[in-house]
């Protein structure tokens, strides 16, 4: 067997291990593998093909693999999750806001929050609040026009 056949071999087992891993790195080997393939074909010694490996390695990996992220996670920043997908909710008030008396409690989609309003205004039990930011465990909001 040929040192070039290694090379293939390698190039392939890495991208299909690639699968099974989320981020690229292995991909990225891959392709360098094959790339490496190709010097090791044209004859080139052990020394050069670790040396070709190691450069496609750091061309693949700081030039393609930022345009995959960038294709495959595009949508990632449109899901807003956890308390990120509270913001522009509503919700009501279940205890009166007073920011001088650092109370007030709101209910957001089914759980009780501590809340304050933004703009320091007094916001009475019943009235409803749309939620402007979440900081830690603290709702701040404004009354729903």
């Amino acid at each position: 067997m040929e040192l070039w056949h290694f090379w293939v071999m390698l190039g392939i087992l890495l991208i299909i291990l690639e699968i099974f891993t989320p981020a690229f790195v292995l991909g990225s080997f891959g392709l360098a593998s094959l790339a490496t393939a190709i010097v090791a074909a044209l004859g080139y010694n052990l020394k050069f093909q670790f040396a070709a490996f190691s450069i496609f390695t750091l061309v693949v990996f700081f030039t393609i693999r930022p345009v995959l992220k960038k294709y495959f996670y595009r949508f990632d920043d449109q899901l807003k999750t956890n308390v990120s997908a509270l913001v522009g909710r509503a919700g009501k008030v279940l205890e009166t806001i007073q920011n001088s008396e650092n109370r007030g409690r709101v209910k957001i989609g089914g759980e009780d929050w501590k809340a304050l309003s933004i703009d320091g205004e007094e916001i009475h039990e019943g009235e409803m609040v749309i939620i402007r930011k979440i900081d830690g465990a603290t709702a701040y909001v404004e009354k729903h026009s």
